[in-house]
């Protein structure tokens, strides 16, 4: 999306605000950050409670996750591969699919054209080059996030258009998109 909106406007300010809270007692240390953001482990129910219970904790968890993102980004350069999709769509088409080398990108409507689904399929080349992360995000120059989510088994990340302003195609017409590790 453009703007966070709503509750997730409302829940960022409040977490924005949260003073640290030291009497808890309880510590993440960056070590066990770095083990958790790097390999397939998980955070236990009190380191949890530490990431909702202290801002400076959330920080260096996004700071590890900015870390893998770029790591990411320059594998998928090293691997050649083309994140890139832009081209004028004719705004009276009914659905879309666009081949790109390295991810193919699915618009339809569900609906009246008022709801739209949108499908990312990975191709091999960036399911290899995308050893660091397992989930991406569509997002065009403009700032408005497409779709996002975790690659399924079915190498597919899927969603819905949230924009109500204008359709997919008619946006697509006027920006360019690109696909990011997330």
């Amino acid at each position: 999306m453009i703007a966070k909106q709503g509750f997730n406007q409302l829940l960022a300010d409040v977490l924005s605000i949260q003073p640290e809270r030291d009497d808890l007692g309880l510590t993440l240390t960056d070590e066990r950050i770095k083990e958790v953001v790097w390999s397939d482990s998980s955070f236990t129910d009190e380191e949890k409670k530490i990431l909702r219970t202290s801002p400076e904790a959330r920080i260096r968890l996004s700071i590890e996750h900015d870390k893998i993102r770029r790591k990411q980004l320059i594998r998928w350069h090293d691997a050649g591969v083309d994140q890139c999709l832009q081209w004028a769509a004719d705004s009276n088409m009914d659905d879309l699919k666009y081949e790109g080398a390295d991810f193919t990108l699915k618009i339809y409507p569900l609906n009246e054209k008022t709801t739209w689904a949108i499908i990312i399929q990975i191709k091999e080349k960036l399911l290899n080059a995308s050893s660091l992360v397992k989930a991406v995000r569509l997002v065009d120059d403009g700032g408005f996030i497409w779709v996002s989510g975790k690659i399924d088994d079915y190498k597919e990340v899927t969603g819905y258009w949230k924009n109500g302003n204008e359709t997919p195609l008619e946006r697509m017409a006027k920006h360019k998109l690109s696909l990011e590790p997330i």
